[in-house]
């Protein structure tokens, strides 16, 4: 006699209870994974988007981006006219080690501007949604006292685009010279804020030598050179770069004697705030007129040329130089003269858009032997 076999339905049942809800269960863990990759579980949906200025100022519309650069509009109500040197972002109590330079210094009390710093710990590694909560700092000018410094505001933000908009423009800071010496002083006004340095002079042989350079003991390194031979002499434009670490002013030694013929050599130095690498380098050497051209990568550059030449004839109190460049023109620096006729001129520009930028010099004597040398910075 055979014993029907009865299917065991509560085990049927339990398999396509687990089919059923174990795709579904899957399906949600793989939501959730992507969800905690695009940062929705890092806390960002409880910080709330707000900048609150201390009494006397204004702190509106902060916008921050995934590398941690922030844009708001900054004011103050003082019934005065402030100048904002440097703005900075920390993310406790703590002074900021730096500051950025607002492009406009000039804050009228009841008007706001636009101002961009970087925030601390997100550099490039920030995401949609990082959030940041911390200060905002000024250095300031007001009502005769200098180098003032306040904390302007509290901010709570998270990261809302990745569109650029930092760094700010880089803008001369300081300038200085030194003809017939060898030691300068220049000031820089944030930290790893970078030096440059054109050393110009009749070397007074053929053979260029490359002249030592320090800042505060400290070795520079050299960007690039040219020299313009004749019979039996020549001249050279030499230009180096440094970037110093800390605010402040710094010493700068050019080793003239013994590279350059006395006393003809030109030495110059600026210091450039919101830059902080090297993009390109151009040399270039013709007689009355010589262009040098750069290609800037972005809008935000600044462009250092140093131009040398020995006239045929006229005298070095009498010469001058005139600067063109295209698309922007440049700005004269610094200008000097020695003896007969050698002469040396400096000039900057700042780029507003990307592009190839060329910079001419024009000399009112003509040239015998003429150095031109541009760098660019970002």
């Amino acid at each position: 006699m055979s014993v029907m076999q009865i299917p065991n339905s509560k085990s049927q049942s339990a398999m396509e209870y687990l089919m059923t809800y174990g795709w579904a269960i899957l399906i949600i863990a793989v939501v959730l994974a992507a969800l905690y990759q695009l940062g929705f579980f890092n806390g960002t949906d409880f910080v709330t988007t707000s900048c609150i200025a201390e009494s006397g100022f204004n702190c509106q519309q902060p916008v921050m981006n995934t590398t941690g650069y922030i844009s708001f509009n900054l004011g103050q109500i003082s019934n005065g006219t402030m100048t904002i040197t440097g703005v900075g972002c920390t993310n406790n109590t703590a002074q900021p080690s730096s500051f950025t330079t607002p492009t406009t210094q000039s804050f009228v009390s009841g008007q706001t501007q636009q101002v961009i710093t970087q925030c601390p710990g997100i550099g490039n590694s920030g995401r949609i949604g990082t959030p940041f909560r911390g200060y905002i700092w000024i250095k300031y000018n007001f009502a005769g006292q200098t180098a003032l410094l306040t904390q302007v505001a509290l901010i709570s933000i998270t990261a809302s685009t990745s569109v650029s908009f930092g760094p700010p423009t880089p803008l001369l800071d300081q300038s200085t010279n030194a003809f017939s010496a060898n030691t300068m002083t220049l000031s820089t006004s944030q930290n790893n804020e970078p030096i440059l340095i054109a050393a110009d002079g009749y070397l007074g042989s053929s053979s260029p030598i490359t002249p030592t350079v320090t800042v505060d003991g400290n070795s520079v390194t050299s960007i690039t050179s040219i020299t313009s031979s004749g019979s039996g002499y020549s001249w050279s434009t030499f230009l180096f770069y440094y970037i110093a670490p800390t605010q402040g002013t710094h010493s700068i030694f050019v080793q003239n004697v013994g590279v350059f013929y006395s006393p003809y050599y030109f030495n110059f130095a600026i210091s450039v705030k919101n830059a902080n690498s090297l993009v390109s380098s151009a040399t270039n050497s013709v007689g009355t007129t010589t262009t040098t051209t750069v290609l800037s990568p972005s809008a935000a550059s600044f462009i250092f040329t140093s131009v040398l030449q020995d006239c045929n004839s006229g005298s070095s109190s009498t010469a001058t130089v005139a600067w063109t460049g295209s698309p922007s023109t440049p700005t004269s620096l610094l200008f000097g003269g020695i003896g007969n006729c050698a002469v040396a001129a400096d000039s900057y520009t700042t780029t507003g858009t990307s592009g190839r930028y060329a910079t001419t010099s024009t000399w009112s004597e003509a040239g015998a032997l003429m150095t031109q040398a541009s760098v660019m910075f970002k």
